[in-house]
């Protein structure tokens, strides 16, 4: 993830369509002639802090962020600036200092926007990023948690009772309130405390009992009424389970990581398979935190899986703990690559897995925490590797977004199947076409299937974004 600017204010269609010419100019490499034209524009309308924000917000979503901090800044320097767009100015400004790497400096304008707007989750978020750049794991997922915490907070009546009438608010998926009603169904066998789980029990159920009375597409937007019955939970936090570090260790002592690395790194392009993976202890507090944190917010997938990520819900000191175990058992492979993402998804039965892609890191570790028992066809439900590396001038919506291409692409390599078992772990090169292989488990929340991947450094190329 790298930092990126929110959208700016209104801008006259006469004054957009000057911009859009100078970022064109700019994509040709007439810089000079752009800067130029830019400089005329705001030579129209002296002192407006409005424009030199349109400006360097365009300039920005383009990918010209040098370009685009210096308009931030003529913006927080011009002399009649409301609060609500010098905040703006500021977070945009950190944005771009961020997204080129100068670090230090953002670092400190994001400390300084936090100072006087502590619950800034935006900001939170990108500092969070900014730290995990910098190799600080720690720091970063503090600031991740705490953005987390803002954003996904269970919501008052009041403010359920307002986004009501806003249909973007109300989008969601028939699999994903499956999902959330499975979960909380759970909770409450569980006898795990929810404030009003029995009310929010009852209108999950009734709510996807009109949705099934109207067959359609899995993708649906709520009407009002119905949001106001789930509204206050959907796509947030109702519940957080703890994960704390493991005294004894989270990696299996039996496990000889010096062979496995020496396995990895002789034989290109880099793919292994370990079983055994986690402590038993490990294992079982991962899954639990898994099937009880409502983390899974990640909810638009067509094909019918739900999503955790590192920096929105997917992170707590036992997964922190991982990743300094695995740095520093295999000190050559792992050890000067920095957690570079991490995420689980969580699959409905009945629908299907994630397509041919690539990941745009170095070296990625995928393992699974669902039961074998749960699998009712063993030697499938895994996954599928090809030997075939993506090119490296693939960016990041051809190594996502085109499966069809991608494994047709990777089909003329050797294809290896990893079956489904609970605690396989399989580390490869993440620059390796890889996909969900078809999977049938058996009905019931406990027996989704469940995979946890990480990814260690970033690979070179056109693209640094992540899922």
């Amino acid at each position: 993830m790298t930092a990126f600017p929110a959208p700016g204010p209104a801008v006259d269609p006469v004054l957009r369509q000057t911009l859009s010419q100078a970022i064109e100019l700019y994509a040709r490499g007439e810089a000079v002639r752009a800067r130029a034209d830019l400089e005329a524009l705001a030579a129209r309308w002296p002192g407006s802090p409005e424009l030199p924000m349109a400006i360097g917000t365009l300039l920005h979503q383009a990918g010209h962020a040098g370009e685009a901090e210096a308009w931030y800044r003529r913006c927080l320097a011009a002399p009649l600036l409301d609060a609500g767009l010098r905040d703006a100015a500021r977070t945009q400004l950190a944005a771009a200092v961020q997204v080129q790497g100068r670090l230090g400096e953002a670092e400190t304008l994001w400390s300084e926007l936090l100072a006087s707007r502590p619950d800034d989750a935006d900001a939170l978020r990108n500092l969070g990023t900014l730290l995990k750049d910098r190799d600080e794991p720690a720091r970063a997922m503090d600031c991740y948690r705490r953005a987390t915490a803002l954003r996904r907070r269970r919501l008052r009546p009041d403010e359920v009772t307002a986004l009501a009438a806003n249909p973007q608010a109300r989008r969601t998926t028939r699999h994903k309130l499956k999902l959330e009603l499975e979960q909380l169904e759970y909770l409450a066998e569980r006898r795990i405390p929810v404030p009003d789980l029995a009310a929010l029990l009852a209108s999950y159920r009734a709510v996807l009992a009109e949705l099934e009375a109207t067959p359609g597409d899995h993708r649906v937007v709520l009407t009002p009424k119905q949001f106001r019955r789930v509204g206050a939970t959907l796509h947030r936090l109702a519940h957080d389970a703890p994960a704390p570090r493991q005294p004894g260790g989270v990696l299996s002592p039996g496990l000889d990581f010096g062979a496995i690395e020496a396995r990895y790194l002789s034989h290109p392009p880099g793919l292994v398979v370990v079983d055994r993976f986690l402590r038993p202890e490990a294992l079982e507090a991962l899954r639990d935190y898994c099937l009880e944190s409502t983390i899974w917010f990640d909810w638009g997938k067509a094909r019918g899986y739900c999503g955790a990520y590192l920096d929105d819900g997917f992170g707590c000191d036992l997964l922190l703990q991982l990743a300094e175990e695995l740095r520093a058992a295999m000190p050559t492979l792992l050890g000067p690559l920095h957690l570079e993402h991490q995420w689980a998804y969580i699959y409905d039965q009945a629908l299907s897995g994630i397509t041919a892609h690539a990941d745009p890191a170095k070296v990625n570790l995928n393992f699974w925490l669902t039961p074998d028992e749960a699998n009712l066809e063993p030697e499938s439900g895994g996954l599928v590797v090809w030997t075939r590396e993506a090119p490296r001038e693939w960016d990041f919506d051809e190594y996502n977004n085109r499966p069809d291409d991608i494994e047709a692409f990777a089909a003329t390599s050797d294809k290896v199947v990893v079956p489904h078992r609970r605690n396989r772990l399989v580390m490869f090169n993440s620059n390796l076409v890889h996909k969900t292989d078809d999977f049938r488990f058996s009905p019931g929340f406990t027996n989704r299937r469940i995979n946890v991947t990480m990814l260690f450094g970033r690979r070179s190329g056109r693209t640094t974004a992540t899922h």
